[in-house]
This record gives C-alpha cells, sequence and structure tokens, in this order.
C-alpha cells in the first residue's frame, strides 16, 4: 500500500533525482536494482537504468496498479519504499555508461528474409503456394511492446512487414514461450477484444507440421526470462494463436491497445486488418517460421 507518508518521505531527495528514467546510472540505480530483485522483480545490480530495468521497474508499477511508464516517480519509489540520495555530479573527462537502446529492425528484402527462413528449417512459397510468416524476435524476457517483426512472404515474390509481440506480456511461474521453428497456422475463428465483443478480428491457431500442439519453453521461477536450464526442457503449448493486441485498457486506448497474453504472438490492432489481407484472409492457412534476431 502507498502512504502519504512514503510519498513525502520519497520525494525528500534533492532536485534531479526523482524521476529516474531509462540512462542514469550511479548508486542510486544500484540501490533501486537491488530492491526491485528484493521484490522479486529480478534485476542485475549494473548500476545503469538499462532496458531490464525499465521492464521490472513496468512490472512493479503493474503490480501496484500503477502506470506502467517505466519510470521511476515519487509514487514507485513510495511503492518499492526507495528512497535515493543525491550524489556528486561525475568527475570532468570519466566515462558516463550509456543505454542503447536495441535498433529496429530495417525491413529487408524478399531474399534476405527468404534466407532466414530456409536457414531455419522453413519453406519459402513457390508458384501457387501458401504465404510464409517469418517471426523474428527481437526481445529476450517478457514485455509489453511490440519489438518483435512478422514478414509475410508470399508466392508473388512480395513481402510485407509488421510490428508484433512473440514473447509472455506478464511475469508469471511456467510461462510458457513459443520455441523458435517451423509451424503450420490454420483459421482459430474471431478473437473478441472487450467483453461486451464489440470490436472483434480474425485470429489463427499455430499448430507442429504434422497437425499438433507446439512446444514451448517454461519459465519455472517466474523471473520474466527463460535460463539455459529452463530451455532444456520443453512441454506442449495448447491455445497458441495469433491475434490482435488486447488490453484491459483498450476502451481507454482502443487501436494501441499493449500486447497482452501468455505467450501468443500479438499485432497492433491497427495493423491487424493488413496482416490478414497479407496472408490470404480470415480463413486463409500459412506456414510460421519463428528465428530468434540474427
Amino acid at each position: 500500500m502507498i502512504t502519504e507518508d512514503a510519498v513525502e518521505q520519497a520525494s525528500l531527495t534533492g532536485p534531479g533525482v526523482l524521476p529516474m528514467k531509462s540512462g542514469a546510472h550511479g548508486p542510486n540505480v544500484e540501490m533501486l536494482q537491488k530492491i526491485l530483485s528484493d521484490l522479486g522483480f529480478i534485476t542485475p545490480v549494473t548500476g545503469l537504468f538499462d532496458a531490464k530495468t525499465f521492464q521490472q521497474v513496468r512490472y512493479a508499477q503493474q503490480k501496484a496498479g500503477l502506470p506502467m511508464e517505466g519510470i521511476v516517480d515519487e509514487a514507485t519509489a513510495a511503492y518499492l519504499n526507495f528512497v535515493p540520495i543525491e550524489t556528486p555530479a561525475p568527475e570532468p573527462g570519466k566515462p558516463v555508461p550509456k543505454w542503447i537502446p536495441p535498433a529496429p529492425i530495417v525491413p529487408a528484402s524478399f531474399e534476405e528474409y527468404a534466407a532466414m527462413v530456409t536457414a531455419a528449417g522453413g519453406l519459402v512459397p513457390r508458384a501457387g503456394e501458401r504465404p510464409t510468416v517469418l517471426g523474428i524476435r527481437t526481445q529476450t524476457t517478457c514485455s509489453h511492446e511490440y519489438l518483435d517483426v512478422f514478414a509475410v512472404l508470399t508466392a508473388n515474390g512480395r513481402v510485407s512487414v509488421f510490428h508484433g509481440s512473440t514473447v509472455p506480456s506478464y511475469v508469471g511461474k511456467n510461462r510458457g514461450e513459443l520455441i523458435p521453428g517451423s509451424y503450420e497456422v490454420v483459421p482459430h475463428g474471431v478473437f473478441h477484444l472487450d467483453e461486451a465483443w464489440q470490436e472483434s478480428k480474425a485470429s489463427y491457431e499455430i499448430r507442429t507440421r504434422a497437425g499438433g500442439q507446439p512446444s514451448c519453453w517454461r519459465d519455472v521461477d517466474g523471473d520474466g526470462e527463460y535460463s539455459d536450464a529452463e530451455r532444456a526442457h520443453t512441454s506442449s503449448m495448447s491455445g497458441e494463436l495469433f491475434h490482435v493486441g488486447w488490453s484491459d485498457d483498450y476502451t481507454q486506448h482502443p487501436h494501441h491497445p499493449a500486447p497482452a497474453s501468455e505467450g501468443c504472438m500479438n499485432l497492433p490492432f491497427d495493423e491487424m486488418d493488413d496482416f490478414i489481407a497479407a496472408v490470404g484472409g480470415a480463413r486463409a492457412s500459412f506456414r510460421f517460421t519463428l528465428v530468434d534476431r540474427p
């Protein structure tokens, strides 16, 4: 529970300390990372407010019922019982660590995407064949962002590129993440966006090439990451879909809801119709090859 006293205490830190956000560095960031880890939001103590710290702050804000902005403001600091201290300015000439966000993937040519599909054991569409969707996973932890890529390759040599998410949106024990590989995808019917079912989009079910349930890794310890040990053990995953991104704040942000699923492939609301058209329509089937970012 966030009390007024806690907020007041968090604000008594001197100018410039709060809010803290991506790119911040120093002892206060180390303290923040230790507190996050102690509360179960496992964060490497690097002293740099990097992408991992940003994600774990968002998860903490989600649990606290605060806006998931990834910025440590007074309310977030109060929830974490985090009281930063004023620190001196860096010494002149001393290098300052920088957080460099991952660069976006620039759309490639059909041939380049086709080579990635072939290298992963997938099939590139030939004349008269169904499309192949190449999924490029750029995220390594659970995420509420569309930072992955879906490239639809068609038999006429065209490629259409879309934003997407291939990872679970929520941290939790045993959350499943689809293993990279080649799959068959079939129509699944409509996916309803809200309780009133006033908005819906076509969805598709992911199956193995033999028609069975795909395999996934399980986040056994619920830290939002998949360790080598967790990747060494797989299990089947039912209900693995391609569907439009959905979130609890859909009514407030109907055209930009964040992806919210336990491991399905999500696309933004305002890109889903174009994706459906690119794969051949709501009743189309297609091949799907998922790879990790090269």
